[in-house]
């Protein structure tokens, strides 16, 4: 799963930890999508999604 950002596209995780902070991602692309603040969330989503990827390595 995925959906897309006015930037990137967001892919759903691999680590059932963060499907929560996904959800709430997506859900509120709509009103959020665009701004600094969501801009970072999503920063901080990919970088937890990829440290979560290297300790499982």
């Amino acid at each position: 799963m995925y959906f897309e950002t006015k930037k990137n596209t967001v892919f759903s995780p691999d680590n059932s930890k963060l499907e929560n902070l996904y959800k709430l991602l997506e859900k509120h692309e709509a009103a959020l999508g665009g701004s600094h603040f969501y801009d970072d969330l999503i920063e901080v989503y990919e970088s937890l999604e990829n440290e979560l990827k290297e300790e499982n390595e």
